[in-house]
């Protein structure tokens, strides 16, 4: 995704983050009443980005994905997307999906965020190579937990997690908020799927580093 229109500011950012909405093909699903609302939040509150930690289908329609991207852009807001397994289910547009991920590093009003596409539960030697150079300022998201990827990129992300634990990290796929020092659990937008939670998305303060 092309991120020339975003001007370096301050070290200062608000990023929104959005995941698991889950869009069916028919539009008269309440998921499509959720991304409205999503929508009209992010219009109000004007963070400096959109971070969307896959799974936007559930089931890789590729008309539905391009139908999301449309959105996206005209919220005009600046926007990163990583696809989810469920973005890979349909196998004649699983590639097209997969590679029109957003780049991993990204610069934002001098903070650096990376955004992982782990969807088919792997990350790249180049993905983890940009990784290596995140620090204690940086936000990195994938759509998996650490230890739901395959058995050789759980190892490399647990040995880069200890390098990195004051880096944020962010993740979706289980559809649950949760905490644990400076790894965080997305809430999922998708109203079938929220686990005794309301779907949202969650907005995040750079300096503070505290959900806002």
């Amino acid at each position: 995704m092309d991120m020339s229109n975003i001007v370096e500011r301050s070290s200062l950012m608000k990023i929104c983050f959005m995941c698991d909405l889950h869009l069916p093909f028919c539009q008269e699903a309440l998921q499509y009443d959720v991304l409205k609302w999503a929508v009209e939040d992010v219009k109000k509150k004007q963070p400096d980005c959109i971070a969307f930690v896959g799974d936007v289908t559930c089931d890789g329609n590729e008309k539905v994905y391009e139908y999301f991207i449309k959105v996206m852009k005209d919220t005009e807001i600046p926007y990163l997307y990583i696809p989810g397994n469920s973005d890979l289910r349909c196998r004649e547009t699983k590639d097209s999906i997969y590679y029109n991920a957003s780049i991993c590093k990204n610069e934002i009003n001098g903070v650096t965020v990376f955004a992982v596409n782990d969807s088919d539960i792997n990350i790249s030697d180049e993905q983890f190579y940009e990784l290596n150079s995140a620090d204690e300022n940086s936000i990195v998201f994938m759509h998996h937990p650490l230890e739901s990827h395959s058995e050789e990129t759980t190892a490399k992300l647990l040995a880069w997690r200890k390098n990195h634990h004051e880096t944020m990290l962010f993740y979706g796929h289980l559809h649950c908020s949760d905490t644990s020092e400076n790894t965080i659990s997305l809430q999922a937008m998708d109203p079938d799927k929220s686990i005794g939670e309301s779907p949202c998305i969650t907005y995040y303060n750079s300096e503070t580093k505290q959900l806002i």
